[in-house]
């Protein structure tokens, strides 16, 4: 029973008055339902009576129960008031003078209070939809609803993962924060490299990566890129990025920051959008890389050659993180040269003529464009058939013609190569021949003595691979080890060992 104002009264037409205690009778006027608020709950009082005379507003706790579905604690010195059905603490109020009372905050101003009491309910009973859900079905169940409550069921039971913010820290100079990841392939490279570390400078977005065969390699190159920013520019990295793998969360990785005062950041772990900048560059240079084998033709172990040229061709591009402005502006304040520029994998044909055995020979070949040199001002060249990595500035490029395409050249495949254990019937690695394919009037090559066994491993690795000739047995029966020439190809004769069938020898012949 209230004398205030309530929303949308009906007049009362009933026999019925309210007696006080005094045995006064006091008329009822309207009736209404009345929305209500206590703290941030929100309840409603149906059929409400509206006594004009009446002094003090009077709740019958037995009607706010049922109509709100909660129940009523009652203490010495407080009450609570709890959802009956998630027994939810709705409202906490004060005993005084021995009374409860009720600081009502009337609500007729907003007229979905009533509906926000009932979608509670509503919430409960169509298993805890969503709120754009439930807003929907307001039509046909009759009431507007609108659900923003807490809801610790739908804390447990929905949990997943927030959006991420954009980053709006703004960086107004080179080095301040590195960001680092480690990208693996599922292919060995040539050289045996199965990873690459890659570094990115948030501000200039200049990239570095260095192939790697263990991921224990990181902290040697990073020390490296640290050498040379210091060398080149003066400045000491302030924060390094990276994710939570091992290779970079241990001890010596994290004295050899601290000892310069270099701070690592890690993201939390299965969250790699918080390492997000590396991540999608890693991406980019995936995606240009696989271009770029794509268009040559070039077999997968050379992904190091194909992402290397990826990254110095990404610092040349402009980008719209940059307004437009390319990495290698950012960084060193000049613009980048295209004029060197050439299609990786295409034909080249580089000078050879110191390599020449006489003077009627050719003085180039035919090789495969692999990138540019770190170290020279020149170009990486690749003779397909021996496997021999040339680097030279005077090269004459074809870039409509790809060698692998056209020679249909193997890749290294699932053979083995060893060395013969006889080295009295057959020649050592230091005798492999690694002379050029300069062929003049002659039609062999002179061989040559100054190999290594790691030139050798890498003269091999791109031999192709031809039909067996006719097998012929070695010259010198007393060998510890039966071998026999399964075939030759451009000076090279190679063997089995008929003992254990599973090892090959190459020898000059």
């Amino acid at each position: 029973m209230t004398a205030m104002p309530v929303n949308n009264p009906q007049q009362y037409g009933g026999p019925h008055n309210v007696f006080m205690g005094n045995g006064d009778s006091m008329p009822i006027s309207h009736t209404s339902n009345l929305p209500i608020s206590l703290g941030s709950s929100h309840f409603s009082l149906r059929d409400v009576f509206r006594i004009p005379s009446i002094r003090k507003n009077l709740l019958s706790v037995a009607r706010f129960t049922k109509d709100n579905h909660v129940v009523f604690l009652f203490a010495p010195d407080f009450y609570q008031i709890y959802c009956l059905l998630s027994g939810r603490l709705l409202f906490q109020g004060p005993c005084k003078d021995g009374l409860y009372p009720l600081r009502l905050s009337h609500t007729s101003s907003n007229p979905q209070a009533l509906a926000a009491i009932h979608s509670s309910i509503w919430h409960n009973r169509l298993g805890h939809p969503s709120s754009d859900v439930l807003s929907r079905l307001s039509s046909s169940i009759g009431s507007k609803l609108s659900f923003r409550q807490f809801c610790r069921e739908c804390a447990l039971s929905k949990s997943q993962k927030l959006p991420f913010d954009s980053n709006k820290m703004i960086i107004d100079s080179p080095f301040y924060i590195i960001h680092s990841d480690v990208w693996s392939s599922s292919t060995s490279s040539t050289y045996g490299f199965k990873y690459y570390v890659l570094f990115t400078d948030e501000f200039s977005r200049y990239s570095w990566i260095f192939p790697m065969h263990r991921k224990n390699e990181v902290l040697t190159h990073f020390q490296k890129l640290v050498a040379k920013i210091q060398n080149l520019f003066g400045i000491t990295i302030k924060f390094l990025q990276s994710d939570n793998g091992t290779e970079y969360v241990n001890h010596a990785f994290t004295q050899y920051c601290t000892s310069l005062g270099i701070q690592q950041r890690f993201s939390c772990p299965h969250t790699p959008q918080q390492n997000g900048l590396a991540e999608r560059k890693d991406r980019h240079i995936a995606t240009i890389a696989r271009n770029l084998l794509l268009t040559s033709g070039a077999p997968h172990k050379l992904w190091v050659e194909a992402v290397l040229t990826s990254v110095y061709l990404i610092n040349l591009l402009p980008t719209s993180i940059l307004n437009w402005d390319t990495p290698h502006h950012r960084l060193y304040g000049s613009p980048p040269s295209y004029s060197s520029l050439r299609v990786f994998g295409c034909s080249c044909f580089p000078y050879l003529g110191p390599y020449a055995s006489d003077k009627l020979s050719n003085r180039s070949i035919e090789c495969v464009f692999l990138g540019y040199s770190p170290q020279h001002k020149g170009y990486r060249c690749l003779d397909p058939i021996t496997g021999r990595l040339y680097v030279s500035r005077h090269v004459i490029f074809n870039e409509n013609s790809f060698p692998y395409k056209t020679l249909q050249v193997q890749a290294p495949g699932p053979l083995e190569f060893a060395l013969l254990p006889s080295p009295n019937s057959f020649s050592t690695p230091s005798t492999i021949s690694s002379q050029p394919r300069l062929t003049g009037p002659s039609t062999q090559s002179q061989p040559q003595t100054d190999e290594s066994t790691d030139s050798f491993q890498e003269l091999t690795a791109l031999l192709p691979v031809v039909s067996p000739t006719s097998v012929q047995q070695p010259a010198d029966s007393s060998s510890k080890c039966s071998m026999v020439s399964i075939f030759k190809n451009r000076g090279l004769s190679f063997h089995r060992d008929l003992k254990s069938q599973n090892h090959l020898g190459i020898v000059a012949t």
